[in-house]
């Protein structure tokens, strides 16, 4: 009830008031007076309390707001977005393109301010709305992978040097970072992985050579052509047709590694440790062996190939216990090698310098010893007997 109070003042006349609500009402003076104040105070009241319920409702509106933004903000980084890269098409989320590489091309586009699914700036898209990015969509497959998963699985025919053009274009900082030295060094040639090209004086250390194990395909040859390598540990890798050509491996640790298959030619092994290595058809012509240890190592191929150590140099080695069968030393230098209770059936020794070497306990069983030098060699307990024929 809206009150409206009229005081009508008259000469000669008593003072009355006019009290207006719905009706008029003629009271005296003092007692409209009163009631004139007491509605004051209620009407300030009224409006006071009118005020803080305002007030209140303005605080849970900005509440609700704040949540409702949090709730928007959360489904925008879960909103799908789609792309066309090089006429591929490719559907993902906001939260896949944006957490793993932060500082990306990706990133900046549909950040934050973008909203959900909009792009920070306003790139060509095509007629169904996809974003278009004038790539390649084969190697973008790979990218987006990674940004999946944190991990970079190559399809196959995929060239290592590809992605690294990729990577640098949409600036993947992480990857980058994680690929290390090998990023700069990787250079390829038709489907080879070839680090050979490399500053020769720079040495490699396991976790580059770990990394471009796990970024080489298996269809694809990786090589360390003349690379130094001189006493890094690479025990217990998988080595397998890995191209070491000339490489430096000096005091390398290469213990329960897997060589089957690799190219040793004319690597330096010096004082370099193989204990326990399979080393299947493996291939080490004039290798530099000198005082290194392959004791316990198997080069007994089930499937037939023969490890060929043609003009190793193994002086002063230590093969003891080792499965050699079928193996190929032809003219290789063994003088004071220690070769005991080894496999050595049907191996080549044609022309090899066993000068002082220890045969002693080994299996010599249609071995090959024609033109070797047999001065001083130690046959003493042979597990088959020692035909002449074997060694004329």
């Amino acid at each position: 009830m809206y009150l409206v109070v009229q005081i009508h003042l008259s000469i000669n006349q008593s003072a009355y008031v006019s009290c207006c609500t719905n009706t008029s009402v003629n009271q005296p003076i003092n007692q409209c007076i009163a009631l004139y104040c007491t509605s004051v105070v209620s009407i300030g009241l009224s409006i006071n309390q009118s005020m803080e319920i305002t007030a209140s409702s303005t605080i849970i509106k900005a509440n609700e707001k704040s949540s409702m933004e949090t709730v928007i903000t959360h489904a925008d980084s879960e909103q799908w977005v789609t792309l066309n890269v090089g006429g591929s098409i490719f559907t993902t989320t906001l939260l896949t393109l944006t957490v793993t590489e932060p500082e990306s091309i990706l990133a900046k586009m549909f950040a934050e301010e973008g909203g959900a699914g909009r792009a920070a700036w306003n790139p060509r898209k095509d007629g169904n709305g996809a974003v278009l990015i004038d790539r390649s969509g084969m190697l973008f497959e790979c990218l987006l992978n990674y940004l999946r998963t944190g991990k970079l699985i190559l399809s196959q025919n995929i060239l290592m040097e590809s992605i690294f053009v990729e990577a640098e274009f949409y600036n993947f900082q992480r990857l980058l970072e994680e690929l290390g030295p090998i990023a700069k060094k990787i250079q390829s040639t038709g489907r080879i992985l070839d680090l050979s090209a490399t500053n020769k004086s720079v040495t490699l250390t396991r976790p580059d050579v770990i990394r471009a194990l796990m970024v080489t395909p298996s269809t694809q040859e990786l090589r360390f052509q003349g690379i130094d390598f001189e006493g890094c540990d690479l025990s217990k890798l998988d080595l397998r047709c890995v191209n070491l050509k000339f490489a430096n491996l000096k005091r390398t640790n290469l213990t329960h590694c897997n060589l089957s298959y690799a190219n040793l030619d004319r690597a330096d092994l010096t004082e370099a440790v193989l204990d326990h290595a399979v080393m299947f058809g493996v291939k080490m012509p004039c290798a530099v062996m000198e005082r290194c240890s392959m004791q316990d190592v198997n080069m007994d191929d089930p499937a037939g190939s023969r490890a060929n150590l043609e003009g190793v140099n193994l002086r002063n080695a230590r093969l003891d216990n080792s499965q050699l069968s079928g193996a190929n030393f032809r003219v290789a230098n063994l003088k004071y090698a220690s070769m005991t209770n080894c496999e050595l059936k049907q191996v080549s020794f044609p022309g090899a310098n066993l000068e002082l070497c220890n045969m002693s306990g080994s299996n010599l069983f249609e071995a090959n010893l024609r033109g070797a030098n047999l001065a001083n060699t130690n046959f003493g307990h042979l597990a088959s007997a020692l035909h002449m024929s074997q060694t004329i």
